[in-house]
């Protein structure tokens, strides 16, 4: 057994030692702790495994611990930055950062990690370094940067490799760099390395670019891979919600409620649970029964709701009442969002008005209300890349956003302006045809309820407060209440103008001014009212001051008020007969607005109908039956379309809107058969020779015109001219109901207007003499010539002498006498009559005058010598005139010269005077051209009775000379007193050239 020594025998050892042999001894020993002491110092080294501890002790420690909490304290204020949902949109799974959110803290922790790459570069943070530089740039919107260290985090191939991909490709598809972005998540995902739950987060990330690229299937296909995973509550619930907004954009209604219910099972924060919630609802109600989807919807109303989230609510209920049919409950609901204390702001104001807007357009066919909420729409909502927002921003719109309110306020603006025209006209149009005692009623109960709407407005005004004075003070008070106080109080001298300077009272300030008056868009008052009321017109002119653009007094608005202004009621035949054609004019206008810029097909072919039935003879008709066919097209409907194409060729064959409709039905559009075209001209004018024999003959005179302008280049159409003219000459210029007697003169006097040469425009707006004249007007004429009502007919219309409106005043001038008419307003001021010309004209009689008392002046005043030096041209003789010029050498011809050679000797032999030419049975008295103030003297037509359609006609003549025009030598001048003395008694009897109309022209 060894036993140890003690210290006693350890010296006594080392003394047996010699001197030399203890210092040897001692060298070793010392030597030995040298090593010991070395091998410890190289152990605690960087490289060393205590130095790399110790390294990474110190790393964190010191510098990346404190980059972690700067970190997540911007981390922290940027989550506090979310807000509402916006379901317009596509809800970004991973939404971008918004800027100037935490970036003082972001910058501490790049500083900070940057330290521990400088002064630690072999320590485990590295990596978590490079990341958190990566993301606090990402956050501060420097994607380039935040680029640039996500690659490098990956190039060192650490365990946050998952991590550092999913960041990569997340900041890319932000940046929109969606190539790159594509590139990065194909490598991550299709490497086969397993990343946890990074690999549903970069599914997550690849179904956002899919439907940033509006590939839909693959982003429904990735989405619901990714959900499928582990994925945190939040990032689960926003790719839920997303995943449905996708599946309702592939019209998935029942896959998109599934994943909006998805989205409660994360747990997710009350404003996107609520979204999801309303969505399901929605959903719900336009697939099934809309009445339990609003019952569900009262469940998510809460006090706590935003003023936003009310107006999302009120929106579903209004589409989910109007999915019911009951478009006015709708209309109810949106109208008290709008107008209540949580009324919306922003975004959800300008959708709640252009929900109101569609409301008008589709339930209510309201246009100016349509477009007054359009355009209060547009002031808040964007209307895509074209005005500031980004192309990657405008694909993330959803397809039933309200994302074109400015095009749809402009579109409908004018839409409106037709449909206002188009109703105005009919409300005139009814007032004309009234009896004078009930229109003198209608026209007192207008007055009437404009006085009391005056009252009622000059009550309201007086219960305003005064905004500007302060409240509006009460009977006994002294001094105003503390709640009454003025908006903003005075808190020292040295606030400057408006207290500018204090910033406590402009915030203060700028707080009531939006509790009164909201925070609508900058513009007018005035056109957001009249806008609203559709009145265009009401604005100030620009020569208008102030004190002239201001409201009226009481006393002076009730005078006018009392004025009701009927001077645009046509109260004669001959001006309803023009306002028809305007009429006509003015739906088609509409229809085609209707067809070309709204997209309603529906409601354009009602229109065109309208004109077709209401007018079917119009130069407009042939537009409107080629929209007819358009109409019906595009409806799905191509057999009515074709039928309306056929039907046009057959009516209008020689119009170019006939060859478009050749062309539609794939028909040849090459020159036609002239022998084909003389067949049908001949089927027609048969046709109008038939309804002539069988006593239509206001039938007969519109087929004949209407033969003459479509086969203009046959041989037809001087044998239908002539028939025209007789037909007019014995039937259709006695009719009463003036009809025929309009449609004649309109046509004669489009052919007058192209016979005569262009006299250019005239700059000052007032009419020409008329060209078919010899001679200007007599200087002392009682009134000067009234400008012709402006051309209504379409540019496009079918080809055709150019067609001119007759003066509508031609007829009530004549029989216009001196004494003055009653009015039908109780008024001093005298209310003009559709015939009022410029100031300084005498005033013709008011149109309020009684019917009897108007015809028996106008038959009265036939028989007065018209003893003006110039006299309109009869229409009958305007008719001969030209076709003599258009077809001189025809047998029509020479009897239309032989017609106007008798009345050319007829008047110079009366040598000014008149005679009476009502003999021959003539059913409406003598026989005075009403339209033009001229008296034509009653001629032979039997022989030129309308011919049978197998008589031969010559050639068509291309040369148009000059036509002749009587001599107007010899004439007397007629004294005022003379042409309103309605009694004169003819001064000559009737000759031999009188008609004989007792003899039946043979068949």
């Amino acid at each position: 057994m060894v036993f140890p020594l003690s210290r006693r025998d350890w010296r006594v050892d080392m003394g047996r030692f010699s001197p030399r042999g203890r210092t040897q001894v001692r060298t070793v020993c010392g030597l030995l702790f040298l090593l010991v002491g070395a091998g410890l110092l190289m152990s605690c080294g960087r490289g060393s495994f205590i130095g790399r501890q110790y390294d990474d002790l110190t790393a964190y420690y010191n510098t990346f611990h404190n980059a972690t909490q700067a970190f997540e304290a911007g981390l922290e204020s940027v989550n506090e930055s979310g807000g509402d949902i916006d379901r317009t949109r596509y809800l970004s799974v991973f939404p971008p950062p918004q800027g100037g959110a935490g970036q003082s803290s972001f910058g501490e922790a790049i500083q900070k990690s940057a330290a521990v790459l400088r002064e630690h570069p072999n320590s485990e943070w590295v990596d978590d370094a490079l990341l958190l530089i990566g993301r606090s740039r990402y956050y501060q919107q420097n994607y380039v940067g935040a680029v640039q260290k996500f690659r490098e985090a990956i190039a060192l191939d650490a365990e946050r490799e998952g991590e550092a991909r999913f960041r990569l490709a997340q900041t890319l598809v932000v940046a929109g760099r969606y190539r790159e972005a594509a590139d990065a998540l194909r490598t991550g995902l299709d490497s086969g390395e397993e990343y946890g739950s990074w690999t549903a987060r970069m599914r997550v990330v690849q179904g956002e670019l899919f439907v940033r690229q509006e590939n839909w299937e693959a982003a429904d296909q990735a989405l619901a891979q990714g959900l499928n995973d582990n994925l945190p509550d939040e990032t689960g619930a926003r790719a839920a919600f997303l995943l449905g907004q996708v599946r309702e954009t592939l019209d998935d209604p029942e896959g998109a409620r599934a994943a909006y219910r998805r989205v409660s099972g994360y747990d997710p924060p009350y404003p996107l649970a609520f979204a999801a919630k309303l969505a399901a609802i929605e959903l719900g109600g336009e697939t099934g029964t809309p009445g339990r989807a609003l019952e569900r919807l009262a469940e998510l109303e809460r006090d706590d709701n935003t003023r936003e989230m009310r107006a999302e609510i009120a929106r579903v209920r209004a589409r989910l009442h109007r999915a019911q049919g009951r478009p006015d409950r709708a209309q109810q609901v949106l109208t008290a969002v709008l107008r209540g204390d949580q009324a919306p702001r922003g975004s959800g104001k300008g959708q709640t008005h252009y929900e109101l807007a569609t409301l008008y357009r589709d339930a209510y066919e309201d246009f100016t209300r349509a477009a007054a909420h359009f355009d209060t729409a547009s002031a808040t909502l964007s209307s895509g890349p074209d005005e500031g927002t980004g192309a990657e921003e405008a694909a993330q719109v959803l397809p039933r956003a309200p994302s074109d309110a400015r095009a749809q306020a402009n579109r409908f603006r004018k839409l409106a302006d037709r449909s206002q025209a188009v109703a105005r006209m009919d409300s005139l149009l009814r007032l004309g045809r009234m009896a004078p005692a009930e229109f003198r009623a209608v026209v007192e109960k207008i007055r009437q309820r404009r006085l009391e709407e005056q009252e009622a407005r000059a009550q309201r005004t007086r219960r305003q407060p005064q905004f500007r004075g302060g409240r509006r003070p009460a009977a006994g008070d002294a001094s105003p209440a503390p709640s009454e106080q003025p908006a903003v109080q005075t808190q020292g001298a040295d606030a400057g103008f408006l207290f500018h300077r204090d910033p406590t009272l402009v915030q203060q300030g700028r707080r009531q001014f939006e509790q009164t008056w909201g925070d609508r868009p900058l513009m007018d008052d005035w056109r957001r009212a009249e806008a609203i009321r559709g009145r265009p017109d009401a604005r100030p002119r620009a020569d208008q001051t102030e004190d002239q653009a201001r409201p009226q007094s009481s006393a002076g608005a009730s005078t006018t008020a009392s004025v009701v202004d009927v001077s645009a009621v046509p109260r004669d035949s001959i001006s309803r007969a023009e306002m028809k054609d305007q009429r006509a004019v003015a739906q088609y206008e509409l229809a085609n607005a209707l067809f070309r810029a709204a997209g309603r097909p529906d409601s354009a072919q009602t229109w065109f109908r309208r004109v077709l039935d209401e007018t079917p003879d119009h130069p407009v008709a042939p537009q409107a039956l080629y929209g007819l066919a358009q109409a019906h097209r595009a409806q799905g409907d191509t057999a009515a379309g074709d039928d309306a194409y056929r039907r046009l060729i057959d009516e209008h064959p020689d119009t170019p809107i006939a060859k478009r409709a050749r062309e539609q039905l794939g028909l040849a559009t090459t020159d036609e058969d002239p022998e084909r075209t003389v067949s049908r001209a001949d089927s027609a004018y048969a046709r109008a020779y038939e309804a002539w024999r069988s006593g239509r003959h206001d039938a007969a005179l519109r087929a004949f015109l209407k033969v003459a302008d479509a086969y203009r280049e046959t041989s037809v159409a001087p044998r239908a001219l002539l028939a025209a003219g007789v037909v007019y000459h014995r039937t259709a210029r006695h009719d009463l109901s003036g009809q025929g007697r309009a449609r004649f003169t309109h046509y004669a006097d489009s052919l007058a207007q192209a016979d005569a040469p262009d006299p250019g425009p005239d700059p000052t707006g007032s009419s020409s003499p008329d060209a078919t004249a010899p001679a200007p007007p007599s200087s002392d004429a009682a009134a000067p010539a009234r400008p012709a009502p402006a051309d209504t007919t379409d540019a496009s219309a079918p080809e055709g002498p150019p067609r001119r409106m007759i003066d509508s005043t031609a007829v009530a001038n004549q029989g216009a006498s001196g004494t003055p008419s009653d009015s039908a307003v109780a008024s001093p001021s005298v209310v003009r009559d559709t015939a009022t010309g410029p100031s300084g004209r005498s005033e013709p009689p008011d149109t309020t005058t009684s019917a009897v008392a108007r015809e028996t002046a106008r038959s009265d005043s036939t028989s007065a010598a018209p003893q003006s030096r110039r006299e309109p041209a009869d229409p009958f003789e305007i008719l001969l005139s030209h076709l003599v010029a258009r077809y001189p050498e025809t047998a029509e011809a020479e009897r239309a010269q032989a017609l106007l050679d008798q009345l050319r000797e007829r008047r110079t032999g009366q040598g000014g005077t008149t005679r009476d030419s009502t003999g021959a049975g003539a059913p409406d008295g003598p026989g005075a051209n009403r339209e033009s103030g001229t008296v034509a003297p009653e001629v032979d037509t039997t022989k030129d009775r309308p011919r049978p359609p197998d008589e031969a006609a010559g050639p068509a003549a291309r040369r148009r000379p000059a036509p002749t025009t009587p001599s107007q030598s010899g004439r007397e001048r007629a004294t005022p007193s003379q042409r309103r003395d309605s009694s004169a008694t003819p001064t000559r009897s009737a000759s031999s050239l009188q008609a004989n109309a007792s003899r039946r022209p043979p068949t």
